[in-house]
């Protein structure tokens, strides 16, 4: 990025970036970038150690300010505290990653597993983007990406409640992109597909992925997500993920797609 567009990104954006689910991944990733460009960063993960690595690494790299918020999204608490922190100092970017996705059977998992879900996935998003929003309405500029998952375009059986809240998310950043534009606040879903991360390895069978599924570095989705902020409401990250839902959503039935979610997922 040139100086001047690195210039524009940082009055439009700036001076601070809050991201939520910060400290591994593609929250990571997103910090970093914005890092980069000069933004400020507020850091919200519950890995307290975590999180403090990496707010050093960050500061000792781009010498910006960091702010590390330890804070579980699960919790109430937490989500009213997060909303505390956007009146603190001049927000002008969120990125909420953060979530909860929990496999298996959905009657499996308590009620309390399926509320801290909820409250993770779509109340911190909402209570972000309603304490953002609101701000950056009033200032006239800012942006908000709300992390999206192609497992939220159609059911997905054996994580049935991470695939609703994912679709929840993406349907609200929709909406919002609409609402803020004549207020020039960017609102952007993020629908990424299987991603390289901490997580994603974790969730893999045998360590390996799964033959025939695309997997993008997490710097690469970041890279499309703010290249296409501000231009649409939505985007699917990368070229593979794009092809193959174009494929899957053309040429079979919703019902076809359900069943291959189900046959992706239990084979985990």
């Amino acid at each position: 990025m040139n100086q001047r567009k690195r210039a524009m990104f940082f009055i439009k954006y700036g001076p601070w970036a809050m991201v939520v689910g910060a400290s591994k991944g593609i929250g990571a990733a997103f910090a970093e970038e914005l890092a980069s460009r000069g933004l400020n960063l507020v850091l919200v993960a519950r890995n307290k150690k975590d999180l403090a690595v990496f707010s050093k690494y960050i500061h000792d790299k781009y010498r910006v300010q960091v702010l590390p918020r330890v804070l579980d999204l699960s919790r109430e608490t937490s989500s009213q505290a997060l909303v505390r922190e956007f009146g603190r100092r001049e927000t002008g970017m969120l990125v909420y990653n953060a979530a909860a996705s929990p496999t298996g059977e959905f009657l499996s998992l308590t009620s309390r597993e399926h509320l801290k879900v909820l409250s993770t996935n779509c109340r911190g998003p909402l209570l972000s983007a309603i304490a953002s929003g609101s701000l950056m309405k009033k200032r006239g500029r800012g942006g908000i990406i709300l992390m999206s998952s192609l497992a939220g375009m159609q059911g997905g059986p054996f994580a049935a409640h991470y695939s609703a809240t994912k679709a929840y998310n993406m349907i609200l950043a929709e909406g919002l992109w609409n609402e803020l534009k004549p207020y020039k606040v960017d609102v952007l879903a993020c629908i990424a597909g299987a991603t390289d991360t901490p997580g994603y390895r974790v969730s893999l069978a045998g360590g390996k992925p799964r033959p025939g599924v695309p997997v993008m570095k997490a710097e690469k989705v970041v890279r499309i997500a703010l290249s296409a902020l501000g231009r649409k409401p939505s985007v699917i990250t990368g070229f593979a993920n794009r092809f193959f839902f174009f494929l899957l959503s053309r040429f079979t039935s919703r019902k076809s797609r359900v069943r291959f979610m189900a046959g992706a997922i239990k084979t985990k």
